[in-house]
């Protein structure tokens, strides 16, 4: 039997009827509590202090607004998967953060608004999660676990997500006519018609 995946628990509600209340993330957007896990192409940002283990980093909206100036386009963002909900931690909403179109984005986030978030610069970096081995705690973990191939995914062109859609029907052994989503030349969820 294997062993279960050690980022598995997230430990976070998804809090799916929510999702489908735009306002409601709006305003999650906006809201001090609120808390951003900064992704840069498949990379989690972290801090890593001497004789301790890391930790993951997160940035709240002052620290994005440090950043942007003012977020009036929060539509936009949210369409093009540049804030995606992730869940609710501790009545908190936590949104995974693409800057994977900034060449360096730790120059980006490191002042100010780091300092927004009360993180010193010292060891801050982006990571790839395998490279921290299980280290990072595990809930943690998990949040970042779920938000790098979340935006990865989102990156994807369509026909790119069917493709990976198919080849996981293909690797169940069902027929791929018992899903009328994905027969072919049918509608999928993620065409824009």
């Amino acid at each position: 039997m294997r062993a279960p995946n050690y980022y598995a628990h997230p430990g976070f509600e998804r809090a799916g009827l929510r999702r489908r209340e735009p306002d409601w993330i709006r305003e999650r957007v906006l809201d001090p509590a609120s808390v951003f896990i900064p992704v840069w192409r498949n990379q989690n940002l972290v801090i890593e202090l001497d004789d301790s283990e890391p930790r993951a980093a997160s940035i709240t909206v002052e620290g994005v607004l440090s950043v942007f100036g003012e977020i009036d386009d929060i539509d936009e963002r949210l369409a093009h998967g540049q804030f995606v909900f992730l869940g609710v931690i501790d009545e908190r909403a936590h949104f995974a953060f693409d800057v994977s179109a900034i060449e360096a984005p730790l120059e980006m986030v490191r002042s100010p608004a780091l300092a927004a978030a009360g993180i010193a610069e010292a060891g801050v970096r982006f990571a790839d999660l395998r490279q921290l081995a299980g280290r990072l705690e595990r809930r943690e973990g998990s949040l970042l676990a779920f938000a790098a191939p979340l935006l990865r995914s989102l990156r994807l062109p369509d026909a790119q997500r069917r493709g990976r859609t198919y080849a996981a029907l293909h690797r169940s052994g069902l027929p791929h006519d018992a899903f009328p989503a994905h027969r072919p030349g049918g509608h999928h969820a993620g065409d824009r018609r």
